[in-house]
């Protein structure tokens, strides 16, 4: 699991596109969980 992950985050490293793709979506998936707690 962690050789897996550091090549991935060496990947996203190198692509900061891939960064900025990832961080909105985990933003997304984190306000999808808070309105289905506040609900």
């Amino acid at each position: 699991m962690r050789k897996n992950t550091k090549s991935l985050m060496g990947l996203c490293k190198q692509n900061l596109i891939c960064i900025e793709t990832k961080s909105e979506t985990i933003e997304k998936e984190n306000k999808n969980i808070e309105l289905q707690w506040r609900a």
